[in-house]
C-alpha cells in the first residue's frame, strides 16, 4: 500500500459563520464606482427633467452593470451587451403578460428557465438568473401601456452603462489581463508556500483555477505590442514555476521582467459560446435540468404569492431564483446556501423599510441607492449573502418606484412573507428535487480526466506540445481538472447517503488531480536538466494503457486488466497511478504487476 502520510483530507462543508467571511478578491473600488455612477445618472437625469419615474425606470437598465465586471473588454463588451439585452426583452416580456395573472406567472417562469440555462452554460456568476426574473417580474405590476417607451428606457440605461463600464478600455486597456496574471502569481506563490502541508491540494488547485482564468482573459486581447508581450511572458514564467514544482524540479525566482515565451500562441482559454451552449444542451449534461429546477421554484413560488393575496407580488419568485441560483449542489449544500441568501434577503428588507420610514426626497434616494450599488459591487464577489443584504434594498426601492409604491407598514410584511414563500420553495427544491446521478457523474469525470492525461503526457512524449493537437489536449485536461473538482463539490453537497459515496472517492480525486497537472506540467518542460515527468515514447503505449485501464475502472467500477508499466518510467507518475488504484479499490494493484 502506499503511504498515508501524503494523502490529503478531504473538503469539509463549510461552516455556518463561513456566511460572514469575506474571501479575498482583487480591488474592485473603480468598478464599484463606474457601476454606482451607471446606476445615478439615469436617475439623476430623470430628476433634472422632471420625469423621476422615467428615471427610476431607466435604472432597471442600469442593474447590467452587475455583470461582467473584471473581464477582459472584448468579452465583457460583448457580454453586457448580450445582459442589457436579455433585461430589457425579461421587462417586456412581463409587462405584455401581466393579465391575466397566471400567464404573468408563467412568463416569469419561463423567462427564469431561460435565463437560469444561458447563466449556467455561459458560467456568468451572481447575480445570473436573479435580474432577469426582477425585471419580469416588475414588468408584471406596472401599470398597462408605455410597453415601447419603458423598453427604451431601460435599454438606455443599459447602453449608457455599457459605455461607463468600458471607458477603462481608453485608459487601461489591459487592466483585467493585469490583474488576471497578478491574481496568478499570488496563487502560485500561495501553492509554492503550501507543498508538503495538508493545504497542498487545495492550493494547486487554487493555482490551477488562477492560471486558467490569467491564460483566458490573454486569450482575448489580440494584441502583440510590448505591454501585451511581457504579460505573456510573466504568466508564461508563472506557470514554469508551478510546472516546476509539480514535476519535482528546482524552482526559478520570480521574475518582473522574464523572457517572452519561446511560442506567442496561448495554450489555455474559454470556450466560444456556441461551444458552451452547445455543451449545455447535450444529453450528458445537467445544465438544463438546473435550469428547470429554477423554473420551477420560480413557478410554485410566484403562484403562492399571488394566491394568498400578497400586494404586488414577484418578490416571492425573486427571492427563489436568488435562494437557488447558481447553488452548485442539492440536499445539504442547497439547505445552506439556501439559508444564507434566504437571511441576506430578510435582513435587505429590513434594511429598505428602515430607508422608506426615512422617506428621502430625490437627491437623498440618489445618493442612497448609489451607495447601495457601491457596496453590492465591493461585496459581491467576496460573500454573496452579505451583497444580498444589500442588494435586496437597492432592487425594492428601484421597483417601488417605478409603479404603485406601498407604504412602509406595508411593505414590510409584504415582502418578508413573499421572502419566506419563495426561500422556503427555493430551499424545498434544491434539497429534494434530486439531479440523481451525482457519484456517477463524479466518477464519469475523474475517468475522464485520466484519459485526457494519457493524451497530453502522449503529446508531451514526442515533443510537439505547441501544435493543434496538444493544445486542444492541454485545453481539455484543463477544462476537465476544473469539472472534477466542481463534480466532487456538487457529490458532496448532496444528502448524506450520497455524500459518503462521493468522500470515499476523495482520495481517488486527489490522485487524479495530481496525474492531470503532473501531465499539464510535462508540456511546459524547458530546462535541459529538467526531471522527466513524461513517460519516453517507447513507455507512452505502457502508460498510455495503465491510465485507460484505470479509468475504465474508474467509470465502471470494475477492475482493470492488470498494467504492465517499464522499469524507467517518471516515479511520480507512478506513484500517483499506484495512489489512485489503491483508492478506487482495485483488487490488482499497479506496483505488483510492473514488468522486470
Amino acid at each position: 500500500m502506499s503511504d498515508d502520510s501524503h494523502r490529503p483530507p478531504a473538503p469539509r462543508a463549510p461552516a455556518p459563520r463561513a456566511m460572514f467571511m469575506l474571501r479575498a478578491s482583487a480591488p474592485r473600488t473603480p468598478v464599484a464606482l463606474r457601476a454606482a455612477l451607471g446606476l445615478g445618472l439615469p436617475i439623476a437625469i430623470g430628476l433634472a427633467t422632471g420625469h423621476v419615474q422615467h428615471g427610476f425606470i431607466a435604472t432597471l437598465g442600469a442593474f447590467t452593470g452587475l455583470y461582467g465586471a473584471g473581464e477582459p473588454y472584448a468579452r465583457r463588451a460583448v457580454r453586457m451587451a448580450a445582459v442589457g439585452a436579455g433585461l430589457t426583452t425579461a421587462l417586456v416580456a412581463g409587462q405584455l403578460a401581466a393579465h391575466p395573472a397566471w400567464l404573468g406567472v408563467l412568463v416569469v417562469a419561463v423567462v427564469a428557465g431561460a435565463a437560469g440555462f444561458c447563466c449556467l452554460a455561459l458560467q456568468i456568476p451572481p447575480p445570473g438568473v436573479v435580474m432577469f426574473v426582477l425585471l419580469c417580474a416588475t414588468g408584471t405590476s406596472m401599470p398597462s401601456g408605455h410597453v415601447l417607451r419603458n423598453a427604451a428606457l431601460v435599454a438606455s440605461a443599459a447602453a449608457m452603462c455599457w459605455l461607463i463600464s468600458m471607458s477603462g478600455a481608453l485608459i487601461v486597456p489591459l487592466g483585467p489581463q493585469r490583474a488576471a496574471v497578478r491574481g496568478a502569481r499570488r496563487a502560485v506563490a500561495g501553492f509554492l508556500e503550501a507543498v508538503g502541508t495538508p493545504g497542498e491540494d487545495a492550493a494547486r488547485h487554487q493555482a490551477g483555477l488562477a492560471l486558467h482564468r490569467a491564460w483566458t482573459a490573454l486569450a482575448d486581447t489580440g494584441r502583440t505590442d510590448e505591454a501585451a508581450t511581457l504579460l505573456r511572458a510573466r504568466a508564461h514564467h508563472t506557470h514554469q514555476r508551478f510546472a516546476a514544482s509539480l514535476r519535482g524540479d528546482p524552482v526559478p525566482p520570480q521574475e518582473e521582467s522574464p523572457a517572452p515565451p519561446p511560442d506567442a500562441r496561448i495554450p489555455f482559454g474559454l470556450p466560444g459560446t456556441r461551444t458552451l451552449l452547445a455543451a449545455a444542451a447535450s444529453r450528458t449534461s445537467q445544465v438544463p435540468g438546473d435550469a428547470l429546477r429554477i423554473a420551477g421554484a420560480v413557478l410554485v413560488a410566484d403562484a403562492v404569492t399571488h394566491a394568498i393575496g400578497i400586494p404586488q407580488p414577484g418578490w416571492g419568485a425573486v427571492t427563489a431564483a436568488a435562494v437557488l441560483g447558481g447553488v452548485a449542489g442539492h440536499g445539504t449544500e442547497a439547505l445552506h446556501r439556501g439559508l444564507q441568501r434566504s437571511a441576506g434577503t430578510a435582513v435587505g428588507v429590513l434594511l429598505t423599510a428602515a430607508i422608506t420610514a426615512a422617506r428621502p426626497g430625490g437627491v437623498a434616494l440618489l445618493l442612497i441607492l448609489m451607495a447601495l450599488q457601491y457596496i453590492v459591487e465591493v461585496l459581491v464577489t467576496r460573500n454573496y449573502a452579505l451583497a444580498s443584504c444589500f442588494i435586496t434594498p437597492l432592487a425594492l426601492l428601484v421597483i417601488e418606484q417605478t409603479g404603485n409604491p406601498l407604504a412602509p407598514s406595508k411593505l414590510l410584511g409584504a415582502r418578508l412573507l413573499d421572502t419566506l414563500v419563495g426561500s422556503a420553495v427555493a430551499i424545498t427544491v434544491g434539497m429534494f428535487a434530486r439531479r440523481g446521478g451525482a457519484v456517477e457523474r463524479l466518477r464519469s469525470r475523474l475517468a475522464a480526466v485520466l484519459r485526457d492525461s494519457a493524451e497530453v503526457f502522449g503529446h508531451a512524449g514526442r515533443g510537439v506540445q505547441w501544435d493543434g493537437d496538444a493544445l486542444r489536449a492541454r485545453r481539455e485536461l484543463q477544462r476537465g481538472l476544473i469539472a472534477l473538482r466542481a463534480a466532487y463539490d456538487a457529490a458532496a453537497g448532496e444528502l448524506p447517503s450520497v455524500r459518503r459515496r462521493a468522500e470515499e472517492l476523495w482520495l481517488a480525486v486527489a490522485a487524479t488531480q495530481r496525474i492531470g497537472y503532473l501531465a499539464l506540467s510535462s508540456s511546459w518542460r524547458s530546462e535541459p536538466g529538467a526531471v522527466r515527468a513524461a513517460p519516453s515514447p517507447a513507455g507512452f503505449a505502457a502508460y498510455r494503457a495503465a491510465l485507460y485501464g484505470v479509468a475504465d475502472a474508474a467509470e465502471s467500477g470494475g477492475p482493470p486488466a492488470p498494467p504492465a508499466l517499464p522499469p524507467d518510467g517518471p516515479p511520480a507518475l507512478d506513484r500517483e497511478l499506484i495512489e489512485v488504484s489503491e483508492a478506487l479499490g482495485l483488487p490488482a494493484r499497479i506496483r505488483e504487476h510492473r514488468a522486470p
